[in-house]
């Protein structure tokens, strides 16, 4: 009996033990049980339960879900909220008297349908109605852009009114830590403290230490808050150029974790900002230098055909790399990861009445009517109908002959070479065709969703009805537009 007693204590101990200890999970998916010991913005100390063993772990080392849980528990510093305080304002572009443009980024004070007035800081604008001549835009921007320190602060001291309680005070140390105005931040950390500490004494406790170590590295502090204003600004070589700084002037310091964290988030805001523009820049570039080549009265349809396939790719990168300041190697890596923005918007091209030039199959390729088609030709005809269709194509070819030897063709059934097409036809239908021939054939865009249109002349026949030259017969002869394809073809791709 007594031995069943002395292993139900020892099992109720552990169990106890069990139920006290923390669970994290390392990025490699592994589970940890035991106690965190200590921390700081290198490394998390824990100690394992059972064996004992203590491990120091990097906070890349955490799972990302763990790391930030963690973080808040002992209160250290997010920097992805560091410098990035974000208000609403409104954007407004106006028209001085003498035609300057002005434009104005602010929070709106008052409008009366004749004057807006918008307050940035301490500039106070008053901008006439009938002189804006863009927006009034909503748009978000850094705090540190529209109000002074004292004017944020002011602003959240009306809002939380912490008076005499604690944890309002620590309430509002939170939002002053997240603007990083923290001398005013530990002193209400410290007013929380003397009222008692409200729910979470030991958070505040852990908080005002980090505040410390930030005052007491304050010029390590200012820099990393400049690189994290100049990120939201968009600055991006301003801000890289203040990690270089840092990184050089302060290899071992305290702040190093924070460092490393705000230059990831630097790396991946710039990734995304070029991602965008690159995706922008290069349909412009695509645009206008098929533009110029449709409007070029020297280049022939084989030369613009070639061009639109082989060159105009290694334009596009060129161009942006020397207006962006990257490698074409660079250009080429953010092109490829636009699918990463969210929202991206396909676009749309067309052969036009120059599709015939792909030719049958080429205008119907993984098209509805081409897979339709495609499976119908499995399917038995009608007893005659192949012979019939053969004797119909045999009469078009002899009349064509005919009237070509008799050099009385009609005009209206002539068919157009390629080059022919291409010096008749419009310089829209001619960029509209070398867009699409790039998108299909160039091998920077992703096809989608191709389409056919009937062809108008045909009504999707591939034939029109016109009189022979001898006994007014009325025969069938190859349209003309579509040259029998019976379709044009539509491009989506992005």
């Amino acid at each position: 009996m007594k031995r069943i007693l002395a292993v139900l204590v020892i099992f109720l101990f552990f169990l106890q033990a069990t139920l006290r200890a923390e669970t994290i999970r390392l990025r490699t998916g592994a589970f940890l049980v035991g106690k965190v010991e200590r921390v700081d913005e290198n490394v998390l100390v824990f100690r394992r339960a059972g064996n004992g063993g203590v491990l120091e772990l990097k906070w890349n080392e955490l799972s990302s879900f763990d790391a930030k849980r963690l973080r808040e528990k002992w209160s250290l510093l997010n920097p992805e909220s560091a410098g990035g305080v974000q208000l609403p304002a409104l954007r407004v572009v106006f028209q001085r008297p003498g035609g300057i443009r002005t434009e104005v980024i602010g929070e709106l004070v008052s409008n009366d349908g004749k004057t807006m007035v918008l307050r940035q800081k301490t500039h106070v604008y008053r901008v006439p109605v009938e002189a804006i001549r863009e927006g009034p835009q909503n748009v978000q921007v850094p705090a540190e852009d529209l109000l002074t320190p004292d004017q944020y602060y002011q602003r959240k001291l009306e809002e939380i009114q912490p008076g005499e309680d604690a944890d309002k005070n620590a309430k509002l140390a939170d939002e002053l830590i997240r603007v990083e105005d923290f001398q005013r931040a530990r002193e209400h950390l410290l007013k929380a403290l003397e009222l008692g500490g409200g729910k979470q004494p030991d958070l505040i406790k852990a908080r005002v230490k980090r505040v410390e170590i930030l005052l007491k590295n304050k010029e390590q502090a200012d820099i990393l808050r400049r690189i994290s204003v100049l990120r939201n600004r968009k600055l991006f070589s301003k801000a890289k150029k203040l990690v270089e700084e840092f990184a050089k002037r302060f290899p071992n310091s305290p702040l190093r974790a924070e460092f490393e964290k705000r230059k990831d988030l630097l790396e991946k805001a710039r990734r995304r900002y070029l991602i965008r523009r690159v995706t922008t820049d290069w349909f412009e570039i695509m645009t206008s230098e098929l533009k110029k080549v449709a409007m070029s009265k020297e280049m022939g349809f084989a030369e613009a055909q070639s061009f639109a396939e082989e060159k105009l790719g290694e334009v596009i990168r060129d161009k942006i790399a020397k207006k962006r300041g990257l490698d074409p190697a660079e250009v080429d890596a953010l092109f490829k990861a636009r699918k990463e923005i969210h929202g991206l918007r396909s676009r749309k091209a067309s052969y036009g009445t120059g599709s015939f030039i792909l030719g049958k199959e080429g205008v119907i390729k993984d098209t509805a009517v081409g897979k339709r088609l495609s499976k119908s030709k499995g399917k038995k005809r009608a007893p005659g109908a192949n012979k019939a269709q053969k004797e119909l194509q045999k009469r078009i070819q002899q009349y064509l002959r005919r009237m070509q030897r008799q050099g009385r063709g009609q005009q209206k059934s002539a068919l157009q070479s390629p080059e022919e097409w291409w010096k008749s036809t419009t310089s829209v239908r001619r960029q509209q065709w070398l867009i699409a021939y790039y998108a299909e054939h160039g091998g920077d865009l992703e096809l989608m969703h191709p389409e056919t249109r009937d062809c108008p002349e045909c009504g999707a026949n591939g034939f029109i009805e016109g009189q022979a030259a001898e006994g007014g017969r009325t025969v069938r002869l190859p349209c003309p537009v579509c040259h029998g394809t019976r379709f044009f073809r539509v491009l989506r791709f992005r």
